[in-house]
């Protein structure tokens, strides 16, 4: 941080650097699960009788790569979600790659395929996870995609709405 400002060389980077500072929000890893619930819930909610099939928000580019996206994928897949959320009623599977459900046939309307990060900023990486889902499972509907992710800019939000994918985040700037 030190050596990042004393490498700014106007008044003008400098406070723009310090103001972006202020306003950066850091989540620990161990604070992921005072999100992921309420965000699970509310899906649970939103779309009762859907199975839910949740793997990492991972453009085709980063397939095999472990990202921030594997870590949340991790979260939903412990006990810890089980505990905090009631899952009685619901089918769900996580896996590490959308190869992985080809196999259950998840294009038809009984499934959401849920792709989960920790950050959406530009959208750039949901929307390219979201081209190589359609790729993998071409027949697979918009409606059944769903980006959830624990922060998330509204313009990274705006595009993956504009796409018609519906976008589920506890903290948005």
């Amino acid at each position: 941080y030190v050596r990042t400002m004393g490498s700014l060389e106007s008044k003008q980077q400098k406070d723009l650097f310090l103001d972006l500072s202020k306003r950066f929000i850091h989540i620990p890893l161990c604070k992921y699960m005072d999100y992921i619930p309420d965000l699970v819930s509310e899906i649970i909610k939103d779309y009762p009788g859907k199975k839910l099939c949740f793997t990492c928000c991972l453009p085709k580019k980063n397939i095999g790569q472990v990202k921030s996206a594997t870590t949340v994928l991790y979260q939903i897949k412990g006990s810890s979600l089980k505990s905090r959320v009631d899952l009685s009623n619901v089918e769900y599977f996580c896996h590490d790659s959308v190869n992985d459900y080809v196999k259950y046939k998840i294009a038809d309307n009984k499934h959401l395929l849920i792709l989960v990060d920790d950050f959406i900023g530009s959208g750039d990486t949901a929307l390219g996870a979201i081209d190589y889902v359609k790729e993998v499972i071409p027949k697979m509907s918009d409606d059944n995609i769903i980006v959830l992710s624990i922060a998330a800019l509204q313009k990274g939000i705006n595009e993956l709405t504009a796409r018609n994918i519906k976008v589920y985040t506890h903290i948005t700037s």
